[in-house]
């Protein structure tokens, strides 16, 4: 008779616990798709505005682009930056998130590098763009990558 008490109680237990245990919330974690890496290494000018990436369907999806920008040691002097554009699709117009200006000088000593990144919406059947600038003669590589969330 003990056993059996026992072996009810554990039995209990064993489903308040299962019962406890699928009651709690669960969380879907989201993963990140690499769609476009891009880079440009010996930069010494600016750019026009370049298409970095086109969807392959016109669904507005969400992307969180990354950009870093980076001069060598005792560099040619100037500044130089990246910007990315895009549009989304409230027709709000184009907006831009920007590395930030890279300051290079001739008599630097250290490497100098900028980075930025930035979360958007892109509008069904538009593309990101990306527009490298500089002022001198910066020698300056670029890396750009973007992940589809």
């Amino acid at each position: 008779m003990k056993k059996n008490i026992l072996r009810f109680a554990y039995a209990g237990l064993l489903i308040l616990a299962f019962l406890s245990s699928s009651s709690r919330p669960h969380t879907k974690s989201y993963a990140t798709t690499v769609v476009k890496k891009f880079s440009a290494t010996g930069q010494n000018s600016g750019g026009s505005l370049t298409t970095l990436y086109t969807p392959s369907s016109d669904e507005s999806l969400d992307y969180r682009v990354s950009a870093y920008i980076s001069g060598p040691q005792q560099a040619a002097a100037g500044t130089a930056s990246v910007t990315i554009y895009w549009t989304d699709e409230n027709g709000a117009g184009n907006f831009s998130c920007s590395t930030g200006s890279l300051g290079i000088t001739s008599s630097s000593y250290n490497a100098v590098q900028s980075s930025g990144a930035c979360v958007i919406h892109l509008g069904s059947g538009q593309s990101i763009t990306y527009q490298l600038q500089a002022t001198g003669t910066p020698n300056y590589d670029v890396f750009l990558t973007v992940e589809e969330m």
